[in-house]
C-alpha cells in the first residue's frame, strides 16, 4: 500500500525477453514498480533502456 492508498500500477520482477536471430535479448530484467492512486511519475532512461516495454507490460 502506498501513502495515497491502493496501487494504480504495480509490478514485481517484471521481465521481457525478445527472441532475435542473434539469440535472446533481455529488454527488461526484474523491474519492481509501484505507483499509488493519485500519484504520477516519470520513467527516464537512455534509448533502448526498456521504458516503452515496461509501460506496455504494466498496462496489461
Amino acid at each position: 500500500m502506498t501513502p495515497y492508498g491502493e496501487s494504480a500500477i504495480r509490478t514485481e520482477g517484471l521481465r521481457k525477453t525478445y527472441k532475435t536471430s542473434r539469440g535472446d535479448v533481455q529488454a527488461v530484467r526484474g523491474v519492481d514498480l509501484r505507483v499509488g492512486s493519485g500519484e504520477f511519475f516519470g520513467l527516464l532512461g537512455p534509448n533502448g533502456a526498456g521504458k516503452s516495454t515496461t509501460i506496455g507490460r504494466c498496462s496489461r
